[in-house]
């Protein structure tokens, strides 16, 4: 939302308490019954985005990197979706899910909170 030439983002706040819900819901159900569909999207959208923030920006702009980038992004995304692959062939692997869950949220979180605090020094 923005006037003429100037952007304001706090039009947006009160939006984000109705995305936040179904994003905890969300969460909640991958945590209680891990599968491939709800993993792959946790993966791409909410883990991808922010794990971004743990590298240079000059790293995805440069085209001379561009196989070194394409062999991390493929490598993190199996990486991220495989504990999920196994726990939709096989049901015991549901503890490997979850625990792929919790590290894959915390690295999300740290790598957020890292972005955020360099961005304020």
């Amino acid at each position: 939302v923005g006037t003429a030439n100037q952007v304001f983002g706090w039009y947006a706040l009160p939006i984000l308490a109705y995305v936040a819900i179904p994003a905890g819901i969300f969460l909640g159900e991958l945590w209680r019954a891990p599968d491939l569909l709800r993993g792959a999207l946790f993966a791409v959208l909410f883990v991808m985005p922010s794990v971004h923030f743990l590298f240079e920006p000059t790293l995805f702009s440069d085209v001379s990197e561009s196989p070194f980038v394409r062999r991390l992004v493929t490598l993190t995304v199996l990486g991220l979706v495989v504990p999920y692959c196994l726990v939709q062939v096989w049901p015991r692997f549901r503890e490997t899910a979850r625990v792929a869950f919790v590290v894959a949220l915390a690295v999300s979180l740290f790598a957020s909170a890292n972005h955020a605090f360099i961005c304020l020094v």
